[in-house]
């Protein structure tokens, strides 16, 4: 009984690590948009002054 007991906590360590590494990865992606977000105007304004000067043909 004991061996069919084990796999019970082993697989709720997994589910807590599963959802951990979830909302890690949900807080990264959504910090990531943010930051897109904001530098999309920047880099666009870079890219147009580069591609205006004649370096990018």
């Amino acid at each position: 009984m004991a061996k069919q007991q084990s796999p019970v906590p082993e697989d709720n360590d997994k589910i807590d690590a599963v959802l951990k590494w979830v909302s890690i990865i949900l807080f990264f992606l959504s910090f990531v948009c943010l930051s897109v977000a904001s530098y999309a105007p920047l880099a666009r304004g870079v890219y147009n002054l580069i591609y205006n000067s004649g370096l990018v043909t």
